[in-house]
């Protein structure tokens, strides 16, 4: 083969493997990088993470895929749209395994009850719009986010050059106090020169006036899912670091991420610092340990015990074996080791339902049973953990779901 065609062939390779944007069905926008949004009374919305089908990496970090699971979250949350009032989801990445057309169109075939777009819903009703994080999976055959972009209009900070950026900051207005929501991308690796792009505009981004923050990445600073990482590749402490030194001092309340099989919070900093809430709804799912020492971590603890309580739920309705029962409780054979709630026996899917009105948020997490009963047959979602915040007071937690 003659050298110089090379370069030509791996050039219409690339084109050929790139989503074509034209056929994927496009998804409603919330808000676009610098938008002011304004409501009476409190904001409802929804945040739901990893809904992606298995990817090749899943066995080495064993995940385990689970049925029923994201058919059943969007359902809970289209049936809560009127209820609760929500207006957008904040769609935290690895919606898709790929960022192909065919995996863009599945996921608008998969959501298109809950999320408002150029598809119809079968039988009507009200959708939310969406708020985008890129995570590690979307871009993949998508570097340069095309298909990303095209699935979301008008998404990101404008970079130049017809590029599709993702990082981008919007606010909202709620019962008088401005709340800034700030997107980033963690993939330090993946972005390459794009990474200095988003540093620098940072700061700019957190400049002008608003009373708080809440903060969507792609990848956790912190968690206890097994096969992810805290920090992974460094992205997450960088960006947030910058966010904190270009902003108000306890001015972040919240920093949300997905990419870790399970649904986690945090309160490293106590009541009074941000809490740290990492979540999934649908994917493949992770093992869970419920603390450890080195470096020491543990989920909030009355998320814990909420979550065993749903454990022996299980445990009565499903008939799980006593070694995965020892292992989540630490006993028996499992004496002297770490809990933990194993993902094939126990995922920990859902969403998380929030609200914003001044200085308060309330945040309610929605979990999967598999073993509830529903029309469709893909189990059934309850509220089990609720929290509040408020600027006086901070985090206050609940013993008691509502």
């Amino acid at each position: 083969m003659p050298y110089l065609l090379l370069p030509l062939l791996l050039a219409l390779h690339s084109a050929d493997a790139a989503p074509k944007t034209a056929s994927i069905p496009t998804q409603d926008v919330y808000a676009h990088d610098g938008e002011v949004k304004t409501t009476t009374g409190a904001m409802h919305f929804a945040v739901v993470g990893d809904s992606r089908a298995a990817v090749a990496s899943d066995k080495v970090s064993g995940r385990v895929s689970i049925e029923g699971a994201e058919q059943a979250i969007v359902a809970d949350i289209a049936a809560t749209v009127e209820d609760s009032r929500l207006k957008f989801a904040v769609l935290l990445g690895n919606m898709v395994a790929t960022g192909s057309t065919g995996e863009l169109k599945n996921f608008t075939k998969e959501w298109v009850a809950a999320l408002a777009g150029s598809d119809i819903a079968e039988g009507g009703g009200t959708r939310v719009k969406s708020v985008p994080v890129c995570g590690v999976t979307d871009r993949s055959g998508d570097e340069w986010l095309t298909g990303f972009g095209a699935a979301f209009p008008g998404v990101g900070a404008n970079i130049g050059a017809n590029r599709v950026a993702s990082w981008y900051t919007f606010d909202v207005s709620a019962d008088g106090k401005v709340w800034r929501f700030v997107v980033l991308d963690t993939d330090k690796a993946a972005l390459g020169s794009r990474w200095e792009e988003q540093m620098a505009w940072i700061e700019g981004a957190m400049k002008g006036k608003y009373d708080h923050v809440l903060v969507f990445m792609n990848q956790p600073k912190l968690t206890l899912a097994k096969g992810a990482k805290d920090n992974d590749g460094g992205g997450p402490v960088e960006l947030l670091d910058t966010v904190e030194q270009s902003t108000d001092l306890n001015a972040i309340v919240g920093v949300f991420s997905g990419n870790t099989g399970s649904n986690e919070i945090f309160l490293p900093g106590g009541r009074l610092g941000e809490a740290y809430i990492n979540v999934s709804s649908g994917a493949p799912a992770a093992t869970l340990s419920r603390w450890r020492t080195n470096p020491e971590l543990k989920l909030e603890s009355i998320y814990d015990l909420q979550l065993i309580k749903a454990f022996d739920h299980a445990v009565d309705v499903r008939g799980l074996a006593e070694g995965t029962v020892d292992h989540a409780k630490a006993r028996g054979s499992y004496e002297g080791f770490i809990g933990e709630y194993e993902g094939r026996a126990f995922p920990i899917a859902g969403w998380w339902n929030v609200s914003i009105a001044g200085d308060t948020l309330t945040l309610d997490f929605r979990m999967w049973d598999p073993s509830g009963t529903s029309d469709a047959g893909n189990g059934t979602l309850d509220t089990v953990y609720h929290a509040d915040w408020d600027k006086k007071d901070g985090w206050k937690i609940g013993a008691d779901a509502k």
